[in-house]
């Protein structure tokens, strides 16, 4: 790829979520000026926590694990550098209200202290502008213009890295990527995080749960450096969260608190905290695992782990894919 090429082609990219860093990551690195708009506040999308007195809580994604070698050897390498570490919870599975632990050698990790320092390392050095929401995005005389509601810009190549169901405002009619994104939708889920100020007797650390409104809980201060308030977090199931999604919060809390107490047979005093996060775009349960989109001929791209698995790792390979993709574009051109 020419050198002159890479550094007077400009990408904009959707979204900073972890598939959008992962690419503007590798983009930059080959040369491309890039740009990350995002509406949020902070970068990382789905690898959040929610920021109490002391400590954080993990509400979205809740731990990752490796397969690729390509992901293997970076989380090895985050490791070394002392933001990812590996979790040894204590894990099972909740059926008809009996616990049984899962035997597994699989590797779990977590950043350090919370799911949201590796995304804050990765956005490190990239361009991103935050509290920035994109209203449209138009192709015109080849180039992209995006419209915002702080300012509009230009750029030569497009990535899309929110949910599909938000991907399909910014996609014209007549980009044969419309009809693929438009079958691809991620359900909701309702977050509820909870502390006590004694340690409670709940004897394991996570559980996934079925015949139940909740989905997950985990103990948060079970993962390392993560204080030493017991908390908790608990995920409905996205059934369960479509039908309460417009509920109040103090209709969310009481259900799941209920449900969580019958799950984990767990009766002490109320908790000394709640608080909730209502997920609009959470869980794909039929994910593409294409990688990632690119039209070459309107230059533009969507990645995201709904575009690859249904894993923390498949953000990260959607964003390695789509860079290539993008990258061999160029070399195309040229």
């Amino acid at each position: 790829m020419s050198l002159f090429l890479s550094i007077n082609t400009k990408i904009g990219i959707i979204g900073a979520g972890f598939s959008a860093l992962r690419a503007a990551y590798l983009l930059k690195k080959r040369g491309f000026g890039v740009k990350l708009i995002e509406k949020s506040g902070s970068p990382g999308g789905r690898m959040a926590s929610r920021r109490m007195d002391t400590f954080s809580i993990d509400h979205g994604a809740q731990y990752f694990t490796a397969r690729e070698n390509i992901f293997i050897n970076q989380v090895k390498k985050w490791e070394s550098q002392g933001f990812v570490k590996e979790w040894k919870g204590r894990i099972g599975e909740i059926k008809d209200d009996d616990f049984c632990f899962i035997d597994s050698n699989v590797k779990r990790f977590v950043g350090v202290p919370d799911m949201r320092s590796i995304s804050c390392h990765l956005a490190k050095g990239l361009d991103i502008s935050y509290d920035h929401a994109i209203v449209s995005a138009a192709r015109r005389d080849s180039l992209w213009t995006l419209e915002g509601n702080k300012t509009s810009s230009t750029v030569d190549f497009l990535v899309i890295s929110t949910p599909p169901q938000q991907a399909l405002a910014f996609l014209p009619s007549s980009s044969r990527l419309s009809k693929t994104v438009g079958s691809v939708k991620l359900d909701p889920c309702w977050a509820v995080m909870l502390t006590f100020s004694r340690p409670t007797e709940i004897p394991f650390d996570a559980a996934f749960v079925s015949s139940s409104p909740i989905s997950w809980i985990a103990r948060n201060s079970s993962k390392p450096q993560r204080g030493s308030i017991e908390s908790w977090i608990i995920h409905a199931t996205p059934k369960w969260s479509s039908e309460f999604f417009e509920s109040p919060e103090n209709t969310v809390v009481e259900h799941l608190l209920r449900a969580f107490r019958k799950v984990t047979k767990h009766h002490s005093p109320a908790p000394d905290s709640t608080t909730s996060h209502r997920w609009r775009y959470s869980i794909c349960n039929s994910p593409l695992n294409c990688g990632s989109l690119w039209d070459p001929d309107l230059k533009v791209g969507l990645c995201g782990d709904w575009c690859d698995s249904l894993r923390v790792e498949g953000a990260f390979m959607s964003g390695t894919h789509l860079a290539e993709k993008i990258t061999k574009s160029c070399d195309t051109i040229i």
